[in-house]
């Protein structure tokens, strides 16, 4: 016999809150989407992760979520772009490393160990293990979350000091000072 899965409405998993008002709030918004949901890849290759970052971005803005912060589509390609420099050195594909070969009377000894719980050594050594790969995961989420953001906004901060090479203030000032 099969379970009857429940339904399940979309709603159910959409953020109740506010939408971003500010750039900053907006591009926080879409990195946390962004990465969790690019960790759920499977074998993420560059082309994936490429179609993925665009696919979440453009459902973003055509659900509207961005429509109260001051992006631009200028400013969504430079964020995929960051994202994608980033995710693809986070998620790229590692090299297997041989695990050091253990004899079989360390292999025996481990299986025979039993601790106060009535567990194998082995098995906690698993949950161990387990324990440390969720709090790593995280470690990373929030760092690459950071980077993103830190790498959306220096190419930000660079792009705008090419395109005015003097602050308006200081345009002002001269112009001031050129008259009397």
């Amino acid at each position: 016999a099969r379970l009857a899965l429940p339904d399940f409405e979309e709603s159910d998993f959409r953020y109740p809150g506010p939408r971003a008002a500010t750039k900053e709030a907006g591009i926080i918004a879409l990195a946390d989407a962004v990465e969790a949901s690019a960790r759920a890849l499977t074998s993420p290759t560059p082309e994936k992760l490429a179609h993925h970052v665009e696919a979440m971005i453009g459902n973003r803005l055509r659900d509207g979520e961005l429509a109260d912060c001051d992006l631009t589509l200028r400013d969504l390609n430079k964020i995929g772009d960051a994202f994608l420099h980033v995710l693809r050195g986070a998620l790229h594909h590692r090299i297997e490393y041989p695990s050091a070969e253990k004899s079989s009377a360390d292999n025996n000894a481990a299986e025979s160990a039993q601790n106060s719980n009535g567990k194998s050594s082995d098995e906690n050594g698993q949950a161990e293990t387990l324990q440390h790969n969720v709090q790593q995961q995280q470690h990373d989420a929030v760092w690459m979350q950071d980077a993103l953001a830190e790498r959306f906004f220096k190419n930000e901060l660079a792009s705008q000091m090419t395109t005015q090479s003097i602050p308006p203030a200081a345009e002002d000032a001269k112009r001031k000072t050129s008259a009397r």
